[in-house]
């Protein structure tokens, strides 16, 4: 899904798409990121319709067109709960799951 915003965007809950083609056109010409890295699942919480994994491994990214060295961020602790290799999941159907962006709540 290499810079493909539209195809990485059905992945999402239908309510939050317009969430993420709202970062891809924040990224302008030269400024996309090439990611890389080796990561696996670790643990899996379902609960009902939703559910959360964590990612174990290692990811990277790097500046298009840059000579800069990648940054990297790894995590070997399979039930962690950092927000950069956690993902939250929704139920949608009988047996399809998509990502469900946690989006931060207003206080009054």
């Amino acid at each position: 899904m290499d810079g493909d915003f539209t195809r990485a965007a059905s992945y999402v809950v239908q309510e939050q798409q317009d969430f993420i083609k709202a970062l891809a056109l924040s990224t302008g010409p030269g400024t996309l990121l090439q990611m890389s890295g080796d990561i696996a699942i670790g643990n899996v919480t379902v609960t009902g319709d939703t559910a959360t994994a964590v990612f174990v491994g290692r990811m990277c990214r790097t500046e298009s067109g840059g000579s800069q060295q990648p940054q990297c961020v790894e995590n070997n602790d399979a039930g962690t709960d950092s927000p950069i290799f956690t993902v939250h999941l929704r139920r949608v159907g009988s047996s399809n799951w998509q990502v469900a962006l946690p989006m931060p709540t207003q206080e009054n």
